[in-house]
């Protein structure tokens, strides 16, 4: 039988008072996925789909293999 317990994830955003270094934005501490590390990559324009990743991103990458996730933000700093 399937269980309803719902599980909650702890999410740190950790570039919020400025630029951390680190080769993600946000770490996500989930019960079920363990830890996933995310890069978050903005662009203010909707056809600009290539955008840079540094070795120390590739790196993590390579490491953390499906525990690493980049999200592509379009519109970003557009003020719709």
């Amino acid at each position: 039988s399937r269980s309803n317990r719902q599980t909650s994830a702890q999410v740190r955003w950790l570039n919020q008072d400025g630029e951390s270094g680190l080769a993600y934005d946000l770490e996500i501490r989930d019960p079920t996925l363990g830890t996933v590390f995310v890069e978050v990559k903005a662009t203010r324009y909707p056809s600009k789909n290539a955008f840079p990743i540094s070795v120390r991103e590739w790196d993590l990458a390579r490491r953390a293999g499906r525990c690493y996730r980049v999200y592509r933000v379009y519109g970003a700093g557009a003020g719709t």
